[in-house]
C-alpha cells in the first residue's frame, strides 16, 4: 500500500478574490478547476509538481443548492488551511489498516468535478472523522489524470506540518508518507511554500476539514 501527499486544501469565501490575492502574492494565478455538482462549491488549483497540488475551495455562486459546507465557507473572513489528502492505490486496504489502528474511516465516497472543458473527473475518497482537517482524507484517482499535471506550478513545498495531540498514538499508518512532518500538540496544520516572489506560509489551529 503506497501513500503520497496528494494535495492540501485552502478554504476561502470568494474564489475570484482569493485567486487575485494569490497571484499578487506568488506571481502564479490558480487554474479554475470547476464546480463540484451538488456540493455548492468550486475550486482552483496550483501545482507543486511531482503529483502534488494546492486546492483553493470556495462556495460556487452559480449553484443554487447551498450545502452546509458551502454555507460554512461563505462565512470565512480570511483564507484557512482546511484539510489535506493522501493518495492511495486502493482505499480498501487503507480502510482495513485504519480500523486495525482503532480508527473509524467513512465508507468510500464517489466524488466528481466538472472541468471548464466540460469533461467530468470522477474519483473515490474516504474520510477520517475525529480531528477535523488535522486527520487526512484519502483519495484514489482511479483512471483520472492527476490534477497537478494540468495546473500551473507555483513553486515547491518547503514544509508541511501536521500537529496531533498524541504523536506516538497517531503515527499510524499514514505518517510514513513523504512530505508530511508529524508534530505533537493541539490539532493544527502549517504550510510553507517557496514561490517566485518568496516564501509564503499558513498556520491553522483546529482546521475544520470536510468530515467534522
Amino acid at each position: 500500500m503506497q501513500l503520497a501527499l496528494d494535495h492540501i486544501v485552502v478554504a476561502v469565501a470568494d474564489l475570484e478574490a482569493a485567486c487575485d490575492d494569490f497571484v499578487m502574492t506568488t506571481g502564479c494565478r490558480p487554474m479554475p478547476g470547476g464546480p463540484h455538482p451538488g456540493l455548492g462549491t468550486c475550486n482552483a488549483l496550483v501545482s507543486f509538481g511531482s503529483g502534488c497540488y494546492l486546492e483553493i475551495v470556495a462556495p460556487d455562486p452559480a449553484q443554487k443548492r447551498k450545502s452546509p459546507l458551502a454555507t460554512r465557507l461563505s462565512r470565512l473572513e480570511a483564507p484557512e488551511l482546511f484539510h489535506w489528502a493522501l493518495r492511495v492505490d486502493d482505499l480498501a486496504p487503507m480502510a482495513t489498516a485504519l480500523r486495525e489502528a482503532g480508527l473509524e474511516p467513512t465508507p468510500s465516497i464517489e466524488t466528481r468535478r466538472q472541468l471548464p472543458s466540460g469533461e467530468t473527473l470522477v474519483w473515490n475518497l474516504m474520510g477520517l472523522p475525529g480531528l477535523g482537517g488535522a486527520w487526512p482524507f484519502f483519495i484514489d484517482w482511479c483512471d483520472c489524470e492527476h490534477p497537478s499535471k494540468g495546473a500551473p506550478v507555483v513553486g515547491e513545498i518547503i514544509d508541511f506540518g501536521v500537529s496531533l495531540p498524541d504523536a506516538s498514538r497517531t503515527a499510524i499508518p499514514f505518517f510514513g508518507a513523504s512530505g508530511v512532518t508529524l508534530l505533537e500538540g493541539p490539532p493544527a496544520l502549517s504550510l510553507r511554500i517557496e514561490t517566485g516572489r518568496g516564501v509564503i506560509q499558513w498556520q491553522q489551529p483546529s482546521p475544520v476539514g470536510f468530515f467534522s
